[in-house]
């Protein structure tokens, strides 16, 4: 199911005015896929010039490693979403954000679009923090975020886009259960991430997604686009409230 198709193109302004049309320039979600690309080689060529292995390499940089975030290496709660540690890994990932990234930020604009991105960037790291003693890098956190936004968009639109909303509900969770399932029976991934990423995404979503209502009009009925009020403000509050968390809580940590 394509999400492009649920952003009708000849929808009227309301109170909020629609998300600019960015379809020749670059966004931002294509910068961050740019820099998670540039990100996996820097240090695959260093593997490859110094002997040493990849997977510690990308760790050191920014990975979301336990113990040095209790020591006050904050900035890896974000970083461990910018590495990977394979070509499978990277390739998996790049093609979700290709995939969905484009029409999520269409859909919420630049602004909102990176700020959904970091908070569940930011909300798997966390769950994986708490949960999980185990390193780990990657962007899926941050990918089972969109998907949770989109799902809380299919479902909020269901009324208003018919039949479009309800195939995009039904594509997202088969593949929130699928990609779940996975975690369940493959040892390496870090399904802790994929919750918390997804969990950051429908509670992000939910304060930053536009909400769309019909209203009486002549010929047809006028799609009105408005914004939750005090939208940034509950992001923020979410950001912080999971930041909080790790500072109060003690991490996961391997025996």
């Amino acid at each position: 199911m394509d999400p492009d198709r649920l952003q009708p193109a000849t929808a009227a302004d309301g109170p909020e005015p629609a998300a600019p049309d960015t379809g020749r320039r670059l966004g931002a979600s294509q910068v961050i896929l740019g820099i998670i690309i540039v990100l996996w080689l820097i240090p695959e060529i260093a593997g490859l010039v110094t002997g040493q292995p990849y997977p510690q390499l990308a760790l050191v940089l920014g990975g979301k490693w336990n113990e040095r975030i209790a020591g006050g290496e904050y900035y890896r709660l974000l970083t461990a979403a910018l590495f990977h540690t394979s070509l499978l890994h990277l390739g998996f990932n790049a093609y979700a954000l290709y995939s969905l990234g484009r029409h999520v930020e269409d859909l919420l604009g630049t602004p909102r679009f990176v700020a959904l991105y970091a908070i569940s960037a930011l909300g798997g790291s966390v769950a994986s923090y708490l949960l999980n003693p185990a390193p780990a890098v990657g962007a899926s956190g941050a990918i089972f975020g969109i998907v949770g936004a989109l799902t809380v968009h299919a479902w909020q639109t269901r009324a208003v886009f018919g039949e479009g909303a309800r195939q995009l509900l039904g594509s997202m969770l088969f593949i929130v259960l699928i990609n779940l399932g996975l975690g369940l029976t493959t040892p390496s991934i870090d399904n802790t991430g994929h919750l918390g990423g997804l969990v950051a995404g429908v509670l992000g979503g939910s304060a930053l997604l536009p909400r769309f209502r019909l209203v009486p009009g002549y010929p047809t009925p006028v799609l009105i686009r408005d914004s939750l009020p005090g939208a940034w403000l509950a992001a923020g509050l979410l950001a912080l409230g999971m930041f909080g968390m790790v500072l109060v809580l003690p991490p996961a940590i391997g025996g």
